[in-house]
């Protein structure tokens, strides 16, 4: 194809990408304000050794229901956009997940004991609200797997997301309010689950064909998928059984606010492996790497611009959690900022060789990532506690990404994101970064609640100027940029 072609092919794609990108994006940055104003509430309501349950608990049914998807969402979406795909996503597909995950419940239930085995005996109230909560979450989130694996993107992040969010927010505000106790917010998590499931399964479900998908590569991306569920929920389980339900709490409310940093990639992904399969069905490598450096750009821009905002507030943010003890949650989210920056920078180079169909190079990096992520945490958390288990963790995104930019580059696409633009972009980060240490200083002895806000505008104001004047962006991304400024259509 023409060079002309090939440049309007991977603008369309790009496009599509950045419209759904935005709507998903927005809905999960909603989601993680109103998780952050949960978890605010609920770490000064309930005891420590009770967030700790509970936060192991959500931990604990997500790892379970994500091991048990595993890459089900990637292989679907690569089967719907690859005209060599056979067999449609079905209710052969949705049960399978369900029955895997359990099988995984009996190791759940006996992870949930270890952590709730406290100096006084065990809760069996608490323990059995604990169990149901794991369930129900597994459940919600076998359901979100299944609208991304339909291809329906919106539904997607609510139900990952923002309706979950709504629910839990309320929840913490009446706690908050009563000054209930543990017992309150795990029944009332799990009635949310119960009611949010119900109210999603038939969507889920409708008009599913009796069948099940086939992708060449199923198993590989299965573990593949099952490498990433424990980069995202094993640290916190693994917390609570080795160091501690309080230990917990404190290290699962930190991790989730720093989860905030890397909800962009996330909202690229779902809509980046369609267009990236389709593109190398069409045989258009160079519009894949067009597509793959443009999303790889805007990933970076703003998971840097997040991750290193969050960096410099990290003693603001850890006080508005524990006010009492910020130091740890302090350490704990700048290591975990890090990663999640590397990982938002470089986190599209696994989906590329997804979309291309580097199934040999998922399987091995799988079969030694797993058993390597388990050891490494659980010796990290025995070792060094809290600042261990985020130190493996950390280093388990970075490593992960890394081998995949390696990957991409020397054996699938040959290419790496690091074009001009992207250079660009990194020089756009390091200013908004200094730029954001700078108010930080002048900030230095405010309380969190007026230097975070002020801190949030400063480091917007340095990054949207650092961006126009380093020329990150290119002419007809900042033609549809500005389109969207009020009036200014109006005014043409």
């Amino acid at each position: 194809m023409t060079a002309p072609g090939t440049e309007r092919l991977h603008v369309d794609a790009a496009a599509r990408v950045g419209a759904g990108t935005a709507i998903t994006w927005l809905a999960w940055i909603a989601a993680r304000a109103l998780a952050l104003v949960t978890l605010i509430l609920l770490a000064r309501t309930l005891p420590g050794d009770d967030l700790g349950a509970l936060l192991a608990a959500i931990a604990a049914g997500l790892l379970g229901a994500t091991l048990a998807t595993g890459g089900l969402p990637d292989a679907t979406a690569r089967a719907a956009a690859s005209p060599t795909g056979s067999g449609a996503f079905g209710r052969g597909d949705l049960w399978d997940a369900f029955l895997r995950f359990a099988a995984t419940l009996p190791f759940v239930i006996v992870l949930l004991l270890l952590i709730s085995d406290g100096p006084e005996g065990l809760d069996w109230g608490l323990l059995s609200a604990s169990v149901l909560l794991a369930l129900t979450q597994g459940g919600t989130a076998i359901l979100a797997a299944v609208f991304r694996a339909r291809g329906q993107a919106g539904r997607f992040a609510l139900v990952t997301g923002l309706v979950v969010a709504v629910g839990r927010a309320a929840v913490a505000v009446v706690a908050y309010g009563l000054d209930a106790g543990a017992d309150f917010v795990l029944w009332s998590f799990v009635a949310l689950n119960v009611g949010l499931i119900a109210a999603t399964w038939s969507g889920a479900a409708r008009n599913l064909p009796n069948t099940r998908s086939h992708d060449e590569g199923a198993t590989a991306l299965h573990l593949g998928g099952a490498v990433w569920a424990l980069l995202a929920h094993l640290d916190i389980v693994v917390v609570g059984v080795v160091v501690g339900a309080d230990a917990a709490g404190v290290y699962g409310a930190t991790l989730r606010l720093a989860e905030f940093s890397y909800q962009f990639v996330i909202a690229v992904s779902v809509l980046y492996l369609p267009e990236a399969v389709k593109l190398v069905a069409a045989g258009e490598q160079s519009a894949l790497v067009a597509l793959y450096r443009t999303s790889s750009r805007w990933s970076a821009l703003i998971s840097l611009l997040v991750a290193g905002a969050g960096f410099v507030a990290a003693p603001w943010l850890a006080e508005l959690l524990f006010p009492d003890d910020a130091g740890i949650s302090t350490r704990i989210l700048r290591i975990l900022f890090v990663a999640y920056a590397v990982y938002g920078a470089l986190g599209l180079g696994y989906l590329t060789s997804v979309a291309i169909g580097s199934f040999r190079q998922i399987t091995v990096s799988a079969l030694v990532a797993l058993p390597a992520i388990v050891a490494a945490t659980v010796i990290g958390a025995e070792l060094w506690e809290l600042t261990g288990a985020a130190c493996v963790t950390a280093t388990g995104y970075i490593a992960f990404n890394a081998w995949w930019l390696w990957v991409t580059e020397r054996t699938t696409l040959h290419a790496t994101p690091f074009d001009e633009r992207y250079t660009r972009a990194l020089v756009a980060s390091a200013v908004t970064l200094l730029g954001a240490e700078a108010v930080a200083l002048l900030l230095d002895d405010a309380a969190p609640l007026v230097a975070l806000p002020i801190l949030g505008v400063a480091a917007l104001g340095v990054w949207v100027a650092a961006v126009a004047a380093s020329g990150a962006l290119s002419p007809q991304e900042l033609r549809r940029i500005r389109r969207l400024v009020p009036g200014r259509t109006a005014a043409r």
